[in-house]
């Protein structure tokens, strides 16, 4: 009877552990997805003020010759980005529905190939950084069927992807934003 109780205290507390490690594991999930949520509403008033000093620099007589190349740029960034940020937050929104990762893996590419074919100069400047984007997947790609990639995640864990991916992002469309401030003086 003793040897039964043990073997019981034991399966008890193997069970507990399993436990208590899958609450924390989801803890320090959902405190990641927070961290990166805050940093990528930082790194987005960063944009938001690079975009209005762009235009700034348009209406600069001294600087609106060089500014008329290079804030149709940042413009059309923007757009991509703007359309990228939708496909995110819809997903981000709902994590628990049914999330095609060949579709963000597409979408991603896309929007990768997009905005290093803005520029040759923005291309030398952010293309070893863009390969960021969407890098799990394409990861996971070469392993097995995307389809399946979300299947076996929690939705905190979808959701830490889809914030890395936006921070991702958010980080590279700042990069090219600089360089393109940069170039105008």
């Amino acid at each position: 009877m003793k040897i039964v109780s043990l073997l019981l205290f034991v399966a008890l507390l193997f069970f507990w552990s399993c436990s208590d490690t899958h609450r924390k594991t989801s803890i320090d999930l959902k405190a990641t997805n927070d961290s990166l949520t805050l940093s990528n509403k930082i790194i987005k008033n960063q944009n938001d003020s690079l975009y209005k000093i762009l235009e700034s620099k348009l209406q600069d007589g001294r600087t609106a010759e060089v500014a008329i190349l290079w804030v149709p740029k940042a413009l059309y960034l923007k757009y991509q980005s703007d359309k990228i940020y939708t496909y995110l937050d819809t997903l981000i929104s709902n994590p628990a529905v049914f999330i095609n990762a060949d579709s963000l893996y597409r979408k991603l590419h896309f929007y990768k190939e997009k905005i290093l074919r803005i520029d040759p100069d923005i291309y030398n400047e952010i293309n070893r950084n863009a390969q960021t984007i969407g890098h799990d997947l394409d990861s996971a790609r070469k392993v097995h069927n995307l389809e399946l990639y979300f299947t076996d995640k929690s939705s905190d864990q979808v959701l830490l992807i889809l914030n890395q991916e936006k921070s991702n992002i958010e980080s590279i469309e700042n990069k090219t934003l600089q360089f393109c401030n940069n170039q105008i003086r």
